[in-house]
């Protein structure tokens, strides 16, 4: 009777020993299955807690499933790398991943109440799902193809984030207060929510489909190249706004309090409503190694000046120049600006316009695409006070005379100089010049490059 007591007791040990979680380190570049990676060595287990190490790069040419009813947590520091190529990284049952460092693969799955943590750089080249109670909170740089929400699953994003489509179904959350930008489309379906804090981008004609009965909240900017449609019935509130090339509404969707008979709207932004001016149309079109903006009004209560800012990533925004408004009027009014300072490749614009009282309202984004490099000068900082520089490329060395016009026309300042191929940056003295706005000119292998600039 003893003897088999014993034995018992042994056997039970023995299955306490083998469902144990191990934590296993990352001591080595190496091949996730390979026992020599990881102290203790041994290939990590579902329920193991993984620690992928700084400077080590773990690689995998298999699909990895994390957790079960027992654990399973892995956490990337800042520095390690794992990079699994063309295979699918899962998280089941309770598990979580937080990464620090750098995490590349072809498929994210999350599920049964799984948890992601990322603050690092994470890109899923194919998509991410998350399905059942699944958390995903993003602060570092997420680059993936489809992101898929469904079943009070949240996502909050306070980093950057770069997708092919959007979609959230169920009742499932999605938050962002950070950058995104999306080539394809958004489509938010069922009882799921979306709310904007920031700002998220449509490029190359992306859609945003809302069929949602829930609703939207947007308290930053939803910019949309593409088609905007209304499909659910559901609203659309907040302090920001929505721009798109054709904004639709099937369903009597209240988009901030904007009747129905307001749509389609085409190259339009919403909202309108209770504005100081009504704005028909916003656009910014590329010509000539330059962006050409032209803006329409329907009609302007006290507005000062219209303000333009760029930037090239639809969030920061530099402002560029100020444009006279049409104080209080009834009548349209169209207004045109030529950019010579635009970058190549994507240009985000902001229509601003400022009150009498200083009041400053948000009325438009445009977006243009510069596909030839840009042949121009800028002048910084600008306004300038007693000194500026001014930044232009050049393809040879050569010598030439910088001119500086006032408003007028009139040639008011001179400087000969000597360019380098390439980047050039030079420095002029207003100091003599006399409070206003001007135009620097230089002459660079066989053409002119202007420049605009305010003292």
């Amino acid at each position: 009777m003893k003897l088999k007591t014993i034995t018992l007791i042994s056997s039970l040990f023995a299955i306490s020993i083998a469902t144990t979680a191990t934590i296993h380190t990352s001591v080595a570049n190496g091949s996730w299955s390979s026992s020599t990676t990881w102290s203790p060595a041994g290939v990590p287990a579902q329920n193991d807690t993984i620690i992928l190490a700084s400077p080590y790069k773990v690689t995998s040419t298999s699909d990895i499933t994390i957790g079960t009813s027992t654990g399973g947590k892995i956490t990337i520091n800042d520095g390690a790398n794992l990079d699994m190529g063309s295979h699918q990284f899962s998280l089941g049952h309770n598990a979580s991943l937080i990464n620090n460092g750098t995490l590349s693969i072809s498929t994210l799955e999350l599920d049964d109440a799984s948890s992601l943590t990322n603050a690092g750089t994470l890109t899923a080249h194919t998509g991410i799902e998350l399905n059942t109670s699944k958390s995903f909170t993003n602060s570092g740089t997420l680059t993936t193809g489809s992101f898929s929400l469904d079943d009070n699953s949240t996502f909050t994003n306070t980093g950057s984030v770069t997708a092919t489509t959007v979609e959230t179904n169920s009742t499932s959350t999605f938050t962002d207060n950070g950058s995104m930008t999306v080539s394809t489309s958004i489509e938010i379906d069922a009882s799921s929510t979306f709310i904007v804090g920031a700002g998220v981008t449509l490029n190359d004609g992306g859609a945003f489909d809302d069929n949602s009965s829930t609703g939207i909240t947007d308290n930053g900017a939803i910019l949309v190249s593409g088609t905007a449609t209304f499909y659910g019935g559901s609203s659309i509130s907040g302090s920001g706004y929505l721009t798109g090339n054709v904004i639709s509404d099937f369903h009597n969707t209240t988009v901030w309090g904007v009747p129905s008979s307001y749509f389609p709207c085409h190259t339009c932004t919403i909202p309108t409503v209770g504005l100081p001016i009504q704005l028909v149309s916003f656009s910014a079109a590329n010509s000539n190694d330059a962006v050409q903006l032209e803006w329409t009004t329907a009609s302007e209560i006290d507005n000062n000046y219209f303000t333009l800012s760029r930037s090239t990533d639809g969030t920061d925004f530099t402002v560029i120049d100020n444009v006279k408004g049409s104080g209080k009027s009834s009548a349209a009014h169209s207004y045109t600006y030529t950019d010579l300072g635009a970058e190549t490749g994507t240009n985000y614009y902001k229509l601003q316009q400022t009150d009498y009282d200083g009041t400053i309202t948000t009325v438009g984004i445009a977006v243009a695409n510069v596909t030839s490099l840009a042949t121009h000068a800028e002048v910084f900082p600008n306004p300038v006070k007693n000194n500026c520089f001014v930044a232009f490329t050049d393809a040879v060395q050569e010598n030439m005379q910088v001119t500086v016009y006032d408003y007028m026309g009139r040639e008011v300042a001179t400087m000969n100089v000597q360019t380098n191929k390439g980047k050039n940056v030079i420095e002029l003295n207003t100091s003599a010049l006399a409070a206003g706005m001007y135009f620097v000119t230089i002459p660079v292998n066989g053409s002119s490059l202007k420049a605009r600039f305010v003292k």
